[in-house]
C-alpha cells in the first residue's frame, strides 16, 4: 500500500508513441556509427545501451522524427522480458525509439525522470506487466497496458528528495555488489589455476614437454592424445517428447565442472522415451565423464551417481578402463581449454568436434599419482564451490535489499 497518491501513468502523460513498424522502417536502413536506435535489446538494467551497428543516418532520423527521444522520456520494451524500461538521459536526446519499443513522454512538472527511473524498477511495476501482458507465445505490451501502469505520485519536491536518497543508497549497494562480484571472479580464477597446475605439473619435480599447450609436466608423466587411452561416445538421437517430470535428460547447460548432479536437469522424459534413449551408448555409468561440447571449450563432469538419467544432444560420454576419470575431468575443465579454444569450429555457433577432442593432448601421470592428484583437485573444487555459494548468497541478499529499498522509498513506506 502506497503512502502517496497512486495514479495511472496515463494521467501524467503528454504523449505515447510505439516504435516504427516494418512498413515505416526496414532492417536494411541500419548503418554503422549513426544515430542510435533503442530496441528492447538495448534496454539493459534500466539503462539505454546503444549498439554502434544499430543506428541510422540523419536523413532517416528526420523522416522518423515522431519517434525521437527527449530527456525524461520513458522507453519500454513491448515484448520479451517484461518490465524492461529506461528513462532517457540528456545523452540520449535525439536517439530513436526502435521497433519493439514504446515511448512515453510524461509531464515533466508532474513526474520527474529521476524518480520515474526508480518507479520502473519497483516490484509492483514488473508484477503489473506480468499480469496484464497479452500474447500466447510471447508476452507483449501495448500502449493501453503501459498507460494503465499505477504510479505513486508524491509532490515533485518529494520526488526529488526520494531520488537523491535512492541515488546515494543504491550506489552504495552497487559498490558492495561490485566488490563481491570481483571476489567471486578471483575465487573462480584461483580454483581454475590451482587445478590446472596440478593437472599439468603435479606436486613433484617438473620437466619440459614438446607440446606447446603443456609446457611442463611432473616427472614420469606422458603427454599423449586422448584417443590412446580413452573412448568417446557421441549421443546423437532423435528429439524426444519432453515432460514435466520423469527421467532427467542432461543437456550441455546442465553440466558444471566437477561432479555431475542429475537433479539440476531442466528437461525430462517419460519411462518409454527413457528406455528408448538410454541404450548402451547413452547410458552413462558411474565413473564415466559426460562432456557438453556445444561451446568452443566444452564442460566436463564426472559421473559419481547411480541415479538414472539420459543424455541430450551435444553431450558425449568419455570412458576408460585403466585411467582415473576424475583426473581427466579436471584436466578437461582447466588445462585443456587453451587447446580446445584454438581449435574451435563453426562460424556462428562453435562447438567441440569429436575428432578434435580425440586428438587432444593430455598430460598423463602414472595411475597412482592420477588418483592422488584427483583427490586433491576435488578438494580444491569443493572448498572453492562452497566459498562461491557463500558469495552468491550475499549477492542475492544485496539484490533483494536494493529492490526492497527502492519499492519502499517510491511508495512512501519509509521516510527519507
Amino acid at each position: 500500500m502506497s503512502a502517496f497518491p497512486v495514479v495511472s501513468l496515463r494521467t501524467v502523460t503528454l504523449d505515447a508513441q510505439t516504435g516504427p513498424f516494418g512498413s515505416q522502417f526496414h532492417f536494411d536502413e541500419y548503418v554503422d556509427g549513426g544515430i542510435p536506435v533503442i530496441n528492447p535489446s538495448n534496454i539493459i538494467d534500466g539503462k539505454m545501451v546503444p549498439d554502434p551497428t544499430i543506428t541510422v543516418t540523419k536523413t532517416t532520423s528526420e523522416r522518423l522524427a515522431r519517434h525521437r527521444l527527449e530527456p525524461g522520456d520513458l522507453v519500454f520494451a513491448r515484448r520479451g522480458e517484461l518490465g524492461r524500461a529506461a528513462v532517457v538521459s540528456y545523452e540520449g536526446a535525439g536517439w530513436l525509439c526502435g521497433t519493439g519499443s514504446l515511448r512515453i513522454r510524461p509531464q515533466q512538472n508532474a513526474l520527474i525522470g529521476r524518480f520515474a527511473k526508480y518507479v520502473l524498477q519497483g516490484v509492483s511495476t514488473r508484477a503489473y506487466f506480468e499480469m496484464n501482458a497479452v500474447g500466447s507465445t510471447m508476452a507483449n505490451l501495448n500502449t493501453a497496458i503501459v498507460l494503465g501502469l499505477p504510479v505513486p505520485l508524491p509532490s515533485p519536491k518529494t520526488q526529488g528528495i526520494i531520488a537523491d536518497f535512492l541515488d546515494a543508497e543504491t550506489a552504495r549497494i552497487d559498490r558492495m555488489i561490485e566488490i563481491r562480484c570481483k571476489s567471486r571472479s578471483l575465487v573462480a580464477e584461483k580454483i581454475s589455476s590451482s587445478i590446472a597446475k596440478l593437472a599439468t605439473v603435479g606436486t613433484g619435480r617438473i620437466q619440459r614437454t614438446r607440446d606447446p599447450w603443456i609446457p611442463w609436466t611432473g616427472e614420469g608423466w606422458e603427454v599423449i592424445s586422448l584417443k590412446r587411452r580413452w573412448r568417446i561416445i557421441d549421443c546423437k538421437h532423435r528429439t524426444p517428447t519432453y515432460v514435466q517430470e520423469g527421467y532427467p535428460v542432461i543437456s550441455p547447460g546442465d553440466i558444471s565442472p566437477g561432479r555431475l548432479d542429475p537433479s539440476v536437469a531442466h528437461r525430462f522424459v517419460d519411462e518409454e522415451d527413457y528406455r528408448d534413449l538410454a541404450d548402451h551408448l547413452r547410458r552413462a555409468q558411474r565413473g564415466d565423464i559426460v562432456y557438453g561440447r556445444n561451446a568452443s571449450v566444452g564442460v566436463a563432469a564426472f559421473v559419481d551417481t547411480t541415479k538414472k538419467f539420459t543424455m541430450g544432444q551435444d553431450v558425449c560420454r568419455i570412458t576408460s578402463v585403466d585411467q582415473n576419470q576424475l583426473f581427466l575431468t579436471y584436466f578437461l575443465n582447466t588445462a585443456a581449454k587453451a587447446q580446445l579454444g584454438s581449435l574451435q569450429i563453426g562460424s556462428t555457433f562453435t562447438r567441440v568436434n569429436i575428432g578434435t577432442l580425440l586428438e587432444l593432448s593430455v598430460a598423463c601421470p602414472p595411475p597412482e599419482e592420477q588418483r592422488i592428484l584427483a583427490a586433491e583437485m576435488d578438494l580444491i573444487n569443493q572448498d572453492g564451490a562452497s566459498l562461491i555459494q557463500s558469495i552468491d548468497r550475499q549477492l542475492d541478499l544485496l539484490a533483494e535489499r536494493r529492490q526492497a529499498l527502492i519499492t519502499a522509498a517510491v511508495t512512501g513506506e519509509i521516510a527519507v
